[in-house]
């Protein structure tokens, strides 16, 4: 009789997934490994919970802790489910937040799309070159990212290392791993060097 009232009463429910989802997340915060695998464990999906509009992938990046983000993997969190709020995937975030390279590499161990974009059209080569992150960038080329990838506006990684200053190893790298030069924006714009 017990369990029929709380199948019941709705906020019984509310209040379990609520505390859930709050532990969960608390527990990526302070990289409480065994509580987090527990949660998982005990049935809590990845995939299907937020906050403030950032996955937990997501949220674990920003962290920094390569074991929470394995945990996660491991446990079946899909590493290409944007964020709601930006659009920004799990290895956009990587970037932007520390570019570590075992963050990177874990993340594409695990399936992460290397040339898949972000909510305003850029892909992680994109974001690379408009901070400057050489390092992840060649290693995003070297596990085959389309070095002719481009944004919304058609604007490729080439693009914006021509039309940047101090950008000519981005370029160096991008036409080793066969980028053409000559692609045009959607505006029919090649940019110089």
């Amino acid at each position: 009789m017990n369990q029929n009232r709380m199948e019941e009463n709705p906020n019984q429910t509310f209040t379990v997934s609520f505390w859930k989802r709050f532990l969960f997340f608390r527990a990526i915060q302070k990289a409480d490994a065994s509580r987090l695998r527990g949660l998982l464990l005990g049935g809590l999906n990845s995939n299907a919970v937020l906050y403030y509009g950032m996955r937990p992938l997501s949220l674990a990046v920003k962290y920094r802790n390569l074991r929470i983000i394995e945990i996660l993997l491991e446990f079946l969190t899909d590493p290409n489910l944007p964020d709601e709020t930006t659009g920004l995937t799990p290895l956009i975030h990587s970037i932007l937040e520390d570019s570590s390279l075992e963050t990177i590499s874990s993340l594409i161990f695990f399936g992460a799309d290397l040339d898949q974009k972000d909510g305003n059209g850029m892909s992680p080569l994109h974001h690379c070159v408009n901070e400057g992150k050489l390092l992840p960038f060649q290693l995003l080329l070297e596990k085959g990212a389309d070095p002719n990838v481009q944004d919304f506006d058609g604007v490729t990684c080439m693009n914006l290392a021509k039309s940047s200053h101090g950008m000519s190893e981005f370029a160096e790298l991008l036409l080793k791993h066969g980028a053409d030069p000559m692609i045009k924006d959607k505006h029919g714009k090649i940019y110089l060097m």
